[in-house]
């Protein structure tokens, strides 16, 4: 179906490995889950191609590196926020041991 709509193999790979991605994470409501499919595709364009996309690609990998970081910005806020909720309370400050020896002056 790929190769009759007219799309490069390389286009075609990408997208086989989106749907591969995308089947096994849970992207409708977890940002993190996006993330990690954008990661995945991105960091396995590098590994294939060795570092060098080919120019075929290059409209889909500046996508993908865009989008990777918008989704690592909205994936940091949520755990931030979670962090923060639950921090609410004063942490104590961990008791302290025995006193620590001064090393002496070289």
């Amino acid at each position: 179906m790929l190769v009759r709509c007219g799309l490069s193999e390389g286009i075609r790979n990408l997208l086989v490995r989106l749907v591969l991605h995308a089947r096994a994470a849970d992207l409708a409501d977890d940002i993190s889950a996006r993330h990690f499919v954008v990661t995945a595709l991105t960091e396995e364009l590098i590994v294939e191609h060795d570092g060098v996309i080919p120019h075929e690609l290059e409209e889909a990998f500046s996508y993908l590196s865009e989008q990777n970081i918008k989704l690592a910005r909205k994936a940091a806020r949520g755990v931030m926020a979670a962090f923060a909720m639950e921090a609410q309370s004063p942490m104590p400050l961990p008791a302290m041991g025995e006193p620590r020896l001064a090393l002496p002056a070289a």
